[in-house]
């Protein structure tokens, strides 16, 4: 579910870029391309890494869980104390997406490995697992930072409006606590996932 949250971006950037506005009036909706563009290219290049942590040097799955999820939570986590576009993108873009991706296809393979006749049933609960918790958590990410369900009001240009102070500031706060119940899942994934025992790890 915490790698489903890779695609929290969509529904959190207006958030994220009106707090980096307070901090700079120059950013705009390019941002939330630069940050998705990050978060792409670093999530295909963690699927390599992963797998070849996983295949090829046989590192338990553990390991590979508790990289991967370190990586990306501790770039979220230090990308709630920046103030410039540069360093949230390498904070949220690079490390997210790496780190996401280093995990992403590590229960998919476990998954298969114990059930090799019914890997479409085993790919099909995996994904719906990740679609499951971009959905869950863009309502907490949602309902942290915009508890009162205000409206955007600083009209940046015919196409974007940003939130004021008051919503933008709890933009920290949100990504600390989700932060947290991440780990806690990530905690959860490291403890939990294993290859059958005939399976070299």
């Amino acid at each position: 579910m915490f790698n489903g949250c890779f695609f929290l971006w969509a529904n959190i950037s207006v958030y994220v870029l009106s707090y980096l506005y307070i901090y700079d009036p120059s950013v705009n909706q390019d941002a939330i391309f630069y940050v998705d563009t990050a978060l792409i290219l670093l999530n295909t290049t963690g699927y390599q890494i992963g797998t070849h942590l996983l295949n090829v040097r046989k590192l338990n799955p553990k390991l590979i869980l508790l990289l991967g999820g370190s990586i990306s939570l501790c770039g979220i986590f230090a990308s709630s104390y920046t103030h410039s576009l540069g360093s949230f993108i390498c904070l949220y873009g690079v490390f997210s997406g790496i780190g996401c991706g280093i995990m992403y296809l590590v229960p998919l393979v476990c998954g298969w490995e114990y059930f090799p006749e019914r890997r479409g049933l085993v790919t099909g609960i995996i994904v719906g697992s990740y679609g499951l918790g971009s959905f869950i958590f863009t309502q907490v990410a949602t309902k942290i930072v915009n508890p009162f369900q205000e409206l955007p009001t600083i009209e940046i240009n015919k196409d974007l409006k940003y939130y004021d102070s008051d919503v933008a500031i709890r933009v920290p706060m949100m990504f600390r606590i989700v932060v947290c119940i991440w780990s806690f899942q990530v905690l959860l994934a490291v403890l939990f996932i294993s290859k059958p025992s005939s399976s070299p790890v």
